[in-house]
């Protein structure tokens, strides 16, 4: 059993190594992961040797993944996930089932096999893990229910809450479902994926905004966070709670050290809620985002966990 455990580590972290091959686009692991006559199978059924190709260099790309399987047989190790890759013309997604083989004392990579996902019966794989929830004196941060979401989409089409943020909200109540959807398919445990929550009202049962964890790079100890919240609830302290709640749980339950939040200047709101939780104005990014046609400057502010624990 020991032996078991031993070799089960050691793959796990081949395999954390070869997704972190992608997130920080560095192949030179690839060299000692992967076995010289790895194979690999592209979707369409094509394979091929592919050690020389995995370790040709590729622009640069925000990448997720989720979904993670594993399965030790002995001297093999089957491993199963999905991609999600952000291209500049959109986001494609595949699964992906990597072998591994202890060969003279050494795990090593020998193939992967690359899937297509088909979208109408991808929507009816289910979820297997539990929803996040974070819960406080007058919210639950957890994953909404389909009618709560669209009653947060009634809520918010047609006001000015996307005039300081870098979201245009959605086109149709069938955006907000798509997203959520896909956030559920982020397995929460992973702390190196982003993990979205709609902040539940407890009085009423609605969805009243929105919040996100989302590790930089896929480091979990440095997370950017993302907050909006609907207009029939400002002034009321609601997102105080709900960010604070948020920021708790990532500092106390995810590792994390350091996390930062970019503003709009000018959107003394959400610079108000960010002070009163501690974070520091550390600069200004100076048009740093486009938006309508009009470059806009960021307000950085970040809090530590130094902060946080003071």
């Amino acid at each position: 059993m020991a032996n078991q455990n031993e070799d089960e580590r050691v793959v796990r972290d081949l395999d954390d190594r070869w997704n972190r091959v992608y997130i920080e686009n560095d192949r030179a692991p690839f060299a000692e992961i992967l076995a010289d006559d790895i194979r690999l199978t592209w979707p369409d059924g094509r394979s091929e040797l592919g050690k020389a190709k995995m370790m040709e260099p590729t622009p640069k790309r925000r990448v997720e993944f989720s979904e993670r399987g594993f399965e030790i047989h002995g001297a093999t190790a089957v491993t199963r996930g999905r991609i999600r890759v952000y291209h500049p013309e959109g986001p494609a997604e595949q699964r992906f089932v990597r072998v591994y083989v202890k060969s003279d004392g050494r795990w090593q990579a020998v193939s992967v096999h690359v899937f297509p996902i088909d979208p109408a019966a991808d929507a009816k794989v289910p979820v297997t893990w539990s929803p996040p929830r974070i819960e406080t004196e007058r919210l639950v941060l957890t994953w909404p229910s389909l009618e709560q979401i669209r009653g947060h989409h009634d809520a918010i089409v047609g006001t000015d809450m996307f005039d300081t943020i870098v979201w245009e909200g959605p086109e149709g109540p069938e955006d907000l479902e798509g997203f959520w959807a896909e956030a559920k398919r982020r397995n929460p445990a992973q702390t190196e994926l982003d993990l979205d929550f709609a902040v539940i009202e407890r009085a009423s049962d609605r969805c009243v905004g929105g919040v996100s964890l989302r590790p930089i790079d896929g480091e979990p100890t440095t997370i950017d966070i993302g907050y909006a919240f609907a207009p029939t609830c400002h002034g009321q302290g609601i997102a105080t709670e709900g960010v604070g709640a948020l920021i708790g749980h990532a500092f106390a339950e995810r590792g994390a050290e350091r996390i930062s939040a970019s503003i709009f200047v000018g959107n003394d709101a959400s610079k108000r809620v960010v002070e009163k939780l501690g974070f520091k104005h550390e600069g200004t990014l100076r048009r740093a985002v486009l938006k309508r046609g009009t470059w806009i400057d960021e307000w950085l502010y970040a809090i530590t966990r130094p902060d946080w624990e003071g």
